[in-house]
C-alpha cells in the first residue's frame, strides 16, 4: 500500500468573521487586498466551495464546530445563542486526541459565557481588559481588531510550541 501521511502536530484554525471571499486575491479579486492571506493560502488547505450555513456568526460557527446544521443545533435567527454542551465540538475532539487547545476570539458572540470555550485549555477574549470600555462602540473596536488578536496570539503561539500537538483557533473580526 501507499505510505500513510503522519497526523499533523500543529493545527491552526484561522477564521475571519464577515470576510467576503470575492474580495480576496486568492479567490480572484484583481486588487491586492490580501497579500498575506494569499501567500498563506499557497501553503495551506484552501476551501473553494465553502458556504456559510447561516448568515450570522453564532449559527455559522456552531456548524463549523459541531458538524451540525443550524436547524439541528437550534441556533437560528439570533446571533447571541448558547452553544450547548450536548454537542461534541471540534476543539473537544482535538483535546481528546491529546492536543493542547487554545483560542483567541474577537467577537463577544463567541464568548466563554455563551459556551464557546468548550474543549479549550486556554481561551482568550480580546475584549476582556482592565479598562472599562463602557458602551462606546469606537472604544470597543480598539480591543476587537486584528492587531489586538495578534498581540494576544503571540503568547498562545509560544505556549503551543511547548506542546507536542496543538490546536489553535485565531478568530478575527
Amino acid at each position: 500500500g501507499e505510505p500513510v501521511e503522519p497526523a499533523p502536530r500543529r493545527v491552526f484554525f484561522i477564521t475571519v468573521d464577515t470576510l467576503r471571499a470575492d474580495h480576496l486575491g486568492v479567490y480572484g479579486y484583481p486588487r491586492a487586498t490580501s497579500p498575506n492571506l494569499d501567500r498563506l493560502a499557497g501553503d495551506s488547505i484552501l476551501f473553494e466551495q465553502a458556504i456559510a450555513q447561516w448568515p450570522k456568526t453564532t449559527p455559522s460557527f456552531a456548524s463549523m464546530f459541531t458538524g451540525q446544521y443550524p436547524q439541528t443545533t437550534g441556533m437560528t435567527h439570533r446571533a447571541a445563542k448558547w452553544l450547548s454542551d450536548e454537542y461534541r465540538t471540534l476543539p473537544e475532539m482535538f483535546q481528546s486526541a491529546g492536543f493542547w487547545t487554545a483560542a483567541v476570539v474577537s467577537n463577544p458572540m463567541l464568548s466563554a459565557e455563551l459556551g464557546w470555550s468548550q474543549g479549550f485549555e486556554e481561551f482568550i477574549e480580546t475584549w476582556q481588559t482592565e479598562e472599562d470600555l463602557g458602551s462606546d462602540p469606537v472604544r470597543f473596536r480598539t480591543v476587537v481588531n486584528a492587531p489586538r488578536v495578534n498581540d494576544l496570539a503571540r503568547t498562545v503561539l509560544e505556549q503551543a510550541a511547548n506542546h507536542d500537538q496543538s490546536f489553535v483557533w485565531l478568530h478575527y473580526s
